[in-house]
């Protein structure tokens, strides 16, 4: 390999790994119950979000997708209209048996980390805080004071899909968030990750 060839191949990996570093969305684990072998069905999607405007986006988002593809689903906000706080597992439970529904697809973030820089592009505050497991477990907190430049959050958000009636999930994926901008925005650009996810899994 010339020195001209060891030169042009150095670029280009620098160039993947900033197109890499620069993505959305970073794929962490995806895993698949090897035994589970059937389509999603009816499915009720839950996003475990603070926020109810958040929630409702995204959960509808996700279901005009699933709906293209051919998927019945039934929305958690409007089905189990009370906080993300207020719902136990003993709630949601109660609710899956009352509207039949065959799968649950629950999202909630699991841990967050807050990168600010400042104006001038150096690094100098990062905060990581990690939330419990469980139905209600999504939270936004924030510590520390802010100085000037620009703030971007990277969640770690979690999907699970149960079959109703077993207690651990048959597909589970992780992946890594950047929020740049809104978070509305972040669904957005989440919403057909996930979905991508699902196809490839053979679960849609």
């Amino acid at each position: 390999m010339t020195k001209t060839q060891k030169t042009s191949l150095a670029i280009a990996l620098l160039c993947m790994t900033l197109i890499v570093a620069c993505a959305p969305i970073k794929m962490l684990e995806v895993r698949k119950d090897p035994a589970y072998t059937e389509k999603m069905g009816k499915v009720l999607v839950l996003a475990m979000a603070g926020e109810p405007y958040i929630r409702k986006q995204f959960e509808k988002v996700l279901a005009n997708q699933l709906i293209e593809r051919g998927v019945e689903v039934v929305l958690s906000h409007e089905v189990l209209p009370q906080s993300t706080k207020e719902l136990d597992r003993q709630i949601v439970v109660a609710k899956v048996k009352e509207i039949g529904v065959t799968n649950v697809l629950v999202t909630r973030s699991i841990s967050r980390q807050e990168v600010t820089n400042q104006q001038s592009g150096g690094l100098y505050f990062k905060e990581t805080s990690l939330y419990p497991d469980g139905w209600s477990s999504y939270a936004v907190a924030t510590s520390g004071q802010r100085e000037t430049g620009y703030t971007t959050d990277y969640l770690t958000v979690e999907s699970n899909l149960f079959v109703v009636g077993n207690k651990n999930p048959v597909w589970s994926n992780l992946a890594e968030l950047k929020v740049e901008d809104s978070r509305q925005d972040a669904v957005n650009k989440f919403i057909p990750f996930l979905v991508e996810q699902l196809e490839s899994s053979g679960l849609l």
